[in-house]
């Protein structure tokens, strides 16, 4: 997901300045103002830079997140008391209000490709009549580009509301009062459903670039002119990026699944020694609560 991310802001950039120079990747950074002259340019400048944030605060918190001091110090419906409230449920959903602004000013993007052409072609005919409207939205279903945007933006919607709705849940009013089957279709369903837009968006862009061939720019460069292109990287980074982040959400869910099977089926076993014992006691596991690793005999 990261790397898909962080392709948009040289995607973007490229998409209103053509300059064949590596220093355009830096220029959003040391020259800003230069972007900011032309509607295409400011919408371009918007798109990188938010797809940028984004990115760094997604890194903060998966990075956060698989440190052990970190995770260890997280506790359910706390309050955001823990480090990790902060570094990874903070971040994570701050990171997708900066994304979804990239993805709306991508869409924005789709929508006026040919706005270049049509400002010269009215340059060229002496500035005669109204100069051409830069379209903050439009239907054009036969661009790929187009779609590419759209489903950008569906699948932030939904990678907001699972992200914002991560964070509230920690909250102790939330955290009571909200229902597993709540958290699974708020959470775990937006996660999985946005993380599929986001794949079929890169394989948008990438038909954007190759046409019908998709596999010609998802696989290896068939080409050596491809293996050159910036935006033939782009476009690959865009779309395994993508894969990796649903594989590797798939496996997270399954493994969270799996091991929660096994700590309740251990329990249960716990619970039924411990009543046939003489000591006769019960141990009620409450429906918040985390499921204990062992019981003592």
């Amino acid at each position: 997901m990261l790397s898909a991310t962080m392709s948009r802001v040289q995607c973007n950039i490229s998409s209103a300045h053509t300059r064949p120079s590596t220093v355009v990747a830096f220029d959003w950074l040391l020259k800003p103002r230069k972007f900011l002259k032309t509607p295409q340019g400011t919408t371009a400048y918007v798109s990188a830079a938010g797809c940028f944030c984004g990115a760094i605060l997604f890194l903060i918190a998966v990075c956060a997140a698989c440190v052990p001091a970190v995770s260890a110090n997280f506790k359910a419906g706390d309050g955001l008391q823990s480090t990790y409230d902060w570094l990874v449920l903070f971040c994570s959903m701050l990171g997708s209000k900066f994304f979804g602004l990239g993805c709306a000013a991508s869409f924005i993007l789709g929508n006026n490709l040919d706005y270049t052409q049509q400002l010269d072609a009215w340059k060229a005919q002496g500035k005669l009549g109204h100069p051409p409207r830069y379209k903050w939205i439009g239907f054009h279903p036969d661009s790929c580009y187009w779609w590419g945007g759209v489903l950008y933006i569906l699948g932030n919607i939904q990678y907001n509301i699972a992200s914002t709705c991560a964070f509230a849940h920690n909250f102790p009013q939330q955290y009571e009062s909200w229902s597993a089957n709540t958290v699974k279709w708020l959470v775990t369903v937006m996660y999985t459903s946005g993380g599929a837009c986001y794949l079929l968006a890169g394989l948008f862009y990438v038909l954007t670039d190759t046409g019908p061939k998709f596999w010609k720019g998802v696989l290896v460069p068939t080409q050596k002119r491809d293996g050159r292109r910036l935006t033939w990287w782009i476009n690959w980074l865009n779309f395994w990026g993508a894969v990796m982040y649903c594989i590797g959400y798939a496996v997270m869910q399954f493994t969270a699944w799996w091991y929660g099977s096994r700590m309740l089926m251990s329990y249960h076993k716990a619970v039924t020694k411990c009543n046939v014992s003489t000591q006769g006691c019960v141990h009620e596991l409450p429906v918040k609560a985390s499921i204990p690793p062992c019981l003592p005999d």
